[in-house]
């Protein structure tokens, strides 16, 4: 009996011992997955702040795309157009664009501005009209304030002095007669009238627009580019 009793509680003791190991093993199997875990969260957070600054990167960037696509410039349109006034126009437009937004009156003088020119922030294009393209020219006495364009596209005012002359001695190849021209080194009746014709149908907007009359080359124009102007 003594016997039967000792040799239940060797079983019981093994059996105890066996119920220990597999709850030993458990925990350490459940300690590692917690570990594994907290591993496999730190490597998503690790990804997805990886993604986020890659998000971030790129919204940045079209950002800054952005902002260069949008850069715009303002311009004053005046003279004879429909609707003056100051427009907003994307970067790298040109003079006519301005001027399609303002619309060309019928009796605008367009031919007097170089349409194809680059448009820079704040200035003011000028379009004259053909009474007042006449009357800068036909001024017969004294002076008088002209608006009228610079470089292709600005307008400003200037004072315009009857006869070809500026107050500086320069001949004004806008306006000077053929006796004026023919006083310009090199010009005589035949270049002088061929100048006038010229600037009958286009307007000189630079001295240098001279070398567009024939017979005034690189070198003539070199004898009376210090004694001309257009203003």
């Amino acid at each position: 009996m003594y016997q039967l009793e000792r040799k239940h509680l060797t079983i019981l003791l093994i059996v105890a011992a066996l119920v220990l190991l597999g709850g030993g093993y458990k925990l350490v199997s459940l300690s590692q997955a917690e570990n594994n875990k907290g591993q496999d969260v730190l490597i998503d957070a690790n990804s997805t702040g990886q993604e986020m600054n890659s998000l971030k990167s790129t919204e940045n960037s079209g950002n800054e795309e952005q902002t260069e696509e949008a850069k715009e410039i303002y311009v004053h349109v005046v003279g004879a157009v429909e609707r003056p006034g100051v427009y907003r126009l994307p970067e790298g437009s040109r003079v006519v664009d301005a001027i399609n937004k303002a619309v060309a009156a019928p009796e605008a003088r367009l031919d007097l501005i170089n349409l194809a020119a680059p448009l820079p922030d704040g200035v003011q294009v000028t379009v004259l009209s053909e009474e007042e393209y006449q009357e800068s020219l036909s001024t017969a006495a004294g002076s008088v304030d002209v608006t009228a364009p610079v470089q292709g596209f600005t307008g400003t005012s200037f004072k315009q002095s009857s006869g070809g002359n500026s107050g500086q001695g320069l001949v004004n190849i806008n306006t000077a007669g053929q006796g004026e021209l023919e006083t310009l080194s090199g010009i005589g009746p035949a270049l002088a009238g061929r100048i006038i014709d010229y600037r009958e149908n286009t307007r000189f907007l630079s001295p240098e627009d001279i070398r567009n009359v024939s017979g005034i080359g690189e070198k003539r124009f070199e004898q009376i580019k210090d004694k001309i102007t257009v203003n």
